[in-house]
């Protein structure tokens, strides 16, 4: 099981060319930015699909990696523009789709092989040859309140998130604030129905200030989650980023988004759950295929 807990987490990156779009020149990105800022996972709390045996399991814990700050856009998210929201190639920014808007910055792929793609493996969810990211949309906060993506567009079980799924409370004139990931105890079998028992290894959270955007990825492994049998993790966390908001301007929305990998190994009968909407594990792989 612990195979499975680290699995598309080993760093293999591919290179993808894609004619007719310009990638980003490193002079977008602000490195620095990412060191200064935190976000910390402080504490777990997990139970049962029935909603008991809730128990705290972790504090203090920080982000696997980080990317920012990119000037521009942080979309198209996936899911628009006839995107199913599933993690293919192309669906959305964090996909590998060009950066939405104009000017300097509209038009560029910043991640070609998928955000944060040194952390998993490559690898193919379409079932249609291309390497696919993974990444999930979950939905995007906003002015107070969350609103949850569709998961699975245009299939013929699509999931809607729940829009208490993220809440963020904000200080310091929203430089500083914590969040709440709590997922609904029975996201295993919602998902289980678009996704086909596929695992989902990691969740980032994105915080667009002002014309810039940083992504902070927290995995199972960082915060060393164990596999259990039908359980559902809730996160609750802080951040601060000054940094951010004071070079670019005031804090416009927060993104959240999980990834899906496909299983290397043959997983128990039993279903597995490692973050509830960010970490689910339910046996085979989307299309029955083993990679």
């Amino acid at each position: 099981m612990k195979n499975a807990i680290r699995m598309g987490l080993a760093a293999l990156s591919a290179s993808i060319a894609v004619p007719g779009v310009a990638f980003a020149a490193p002079a977008v990105n602000t490195p620095g930015l990412c060191n200064q800022a935190t976000v910390v996972v402080n504490e777990i709390t997990t139970g049962t699909l029935s909603g008991a045996s809730w128990y705290s399991t972790s504090s203090g814990t920080g982000f696997t990696e980080c990317v920012g700050a990119y000037v521009g856009n942080d979309n198209p998210f996936p899911g628009t523009a006839g995107g199913a929201n599933l993690g293919y190639l192309g669906d959305g920014l964090v996909n590998g789709a060009a950066q939405a808007g104009g000017g300097n910055t509209g038009g560029s792929v910043l991640f070609p092989t998928g955000m944060f793609s040194d952390l998993y493996t490559n690898q193919n969810l379409a079932g249609n040859g291309p390497v696919d990211p993974g990444w999930i949309y979950v939905g995007q906060w906003t002015s107070g309140s969350f609103a949850g993506a569709t998961i699975g567009k245009g299939t013929s079980n699509p999931v809607t998130v729940s829009n208490t799924t993220f809440n963020v409370t904000l200080n310091n004139g929203g430089k500083t604030g914590s969040f709440a990931l709590t997922p609904d105890v029975d996201i295993v079998s919602q998902l289980n129905a678009v996704l086909h028992g596929n695992l989902l290894d990691q969740f980032a959270i994105v915080f667009k200030a002002g014309n810039a955007f940083e992504a902070f990825d927290f995995t199972a492994e960082t915060l060393g989650l164990p596999v259990s049998d039908e359980t559902v993790y809730n996160f609750y966390g802080s951040f601060d980023i000054s940094s951010l908001i004071n070079k670019y301007g005031g804090l416009s929305h927060i993104d959240l988004y999980v990834r899906d990998p496909i299983p290397t190994t043959v997983p128990e009968p039993a279903a597995w759950a490692l973050i509830g909407l960010g970490l689910v594990g339910l046996g085979a792989s989307r299309f029955g295929k083993r990679s």
